[in-house]
């Protein structure tokens, strides 16, 4: 999503913003949402705009859904693990708050950039994702605000339940398309006590069998991705935990790398303080005048696919400018930038590229690329499924009309 202010107002993906609306509480959102159906207006949460995520332009936006409002923590209990804030706090000012008691988010965001309500309704892959599971296993209830003007809980902290449904599971990931996620309750991680970041610079197959091996003997790495960033290519690998752990950890790592014939190293905190950066936010702050796509699949880590994009990416006068490889998780994220920026037809192609191997979603790209190019693929088998529970929810087509899977509105 790329969020735009000019003297006209708000524009999202290039699509003009009726007006912007910023509720200060989930009983006030939900008067909103059942204002704007009566209405027959379309609604677009937005968060803060701070942060970009998947999906197709909407059709239209009457109305922007601004969380600014939304910005207090409801319950902080530290000896139980769990947090429950308002989806308009900034993962910034969350991640200091827990920090005073040794803890953290199970799916952080190492600049802290963004609000809570969009790492949720956007889902990515983060650091701690091969280690401690996806978003959605880290989210263990949620408050909605509804199109019908009811609030609906699902787990923990019960208001209303939608029955049938574990709404907390559902509305990850689901770029607002269901209902405006008003609160969430987190489970929590301990900070752990020492960190370390292991390098292999131009890895082979040997090393990426050796990290394998270390893995199959019950070694446990937070993240071990490729990393490709500056023209180069770095296997790099995160363990943590107690200073013990972590040392032995790093000696059995060391002992399988050394016999691969993989050089290697534990990166500086300067360095590895970069590395966990772009393996958790690969895209960092840059703007929509790139191209980055993810595919997912057994394929994903061949570098045979990569040359393949690589070599698409050069016709239409782009570069890899950075990429994420993640060889575990069956997923790689590619970014590609250039002088004149990415074009439609270019980027219809890359994509066509890549849906050779696998699953691929257009992450993001300028605003008229995204207007002309599929962003999702061939749809989903459930997507007949999909399609109930989003009528079940938002029978109108009330919220984010169009922007995801399969159209859905």
């Amino acid at each position: 999503m790329s969020l735009s202010r000019n003297d006209r107002g708000w524009a999202l993906d290039g699509v003009p913003v009726g007006r912007t609306l910023a509720p200060a509480s989930a009983e006030e959102a939900a008067t909103v949402l059942a204002e704007a159906r009566s209405a027959g207006d379309t609604v677009v949460p937005i968060g803060r705009g701070t942060r970009a995520f998947t999906g197709a332009p909407a059709a239209r936006i009457d109305i922007g859904l601004l969380t600014a409002g939304l910005d207090r923590v409801l319950a902080y209990e530290p000896a139980d693990l769990t947090v429950t804030v308002e989806t308009g706090v900034a993962i910034r000012t969350l991640d200091l708050t827990l920090a005073e008691h040794g803890q953290r988010l199970p799916c952080p965001v190492r600049d802290g950039r963004g609000t809570v309500g969009g790492l949720v309704a956007c889902a990515p892959d983060g650091l701690l994702t091969l280690a401690h599971g996806r978003v959605r296993d880290g989210v263990i209830g949620a408050t909605l605000a509804c199109p019908d003007g009811t609030l609906a809980r699902g787990r923990g902290r019960v208001v209303k339940n939608v029955a049938g449904y574990d709404t907390p599971r559902l509305v990850v990931g689901s770029l607002g398309t269901l209902a405006l996620i008003t609160d969430v309750t987190f489970r929590l991680l301990p900070r752990p006590a020492v960190e370390a970041t292991v390098v292999v610079p131009a890895p082979d197959a040997a090393a990426l069998a050796a990290t394998e091996a270390f893995m199959a003997a019950g070694g446990q790495p937070v993240f071990a991705d490729v990393l490709h960033q500056d023209g180069s290519a770095r296997l790099v690998i995160g363990i943590e935990g107690g200073a013990t752990r972590v040392t032995g950890e790093i000696h059995r790592l060391a002992t399988l790398l050394g016999a691969a014939g993989s050089a290697h190293h534990v990166a500086s905190p300067e360095e590895a303080a970069g590395i966990r950066l772009g393996v958790d936010d690969l895209l960092g702050t840059g703007g929509t005048d790139r191209v980055a796509l993810r595919l997912t699949g057994p394929r994903a880590a061949d570098p045979a696919v990569k040359q393949a994009l690589d070599g698409e990416a050069a016709t239409d006068g782009l570069v890899l400018e950075r990429a994420l490889v993640r060889p575990w998780l069956e997923s790689a994220t590619f970014v590609y930038a250039g002088p004149g920026g990415p074009s439609a037809a270019g980027t219809g192609r890359l994509l066509a590229v890549a849906r050779r191997h696998g699953p691929v979603v257009l992450i993001t790209a300028p605003a008229a690329v995204l207007g002309a190019v599929d962003v999702w693929g061939p749809p989903p088998g459930d997507l007949v499924l999909m399609r109930r529970v989003r009528t079940a929810f938002d029978p109108d087509g009330v919220l984010a009309s169009g922007r995801f899977v399969g159209g859905l509105s």
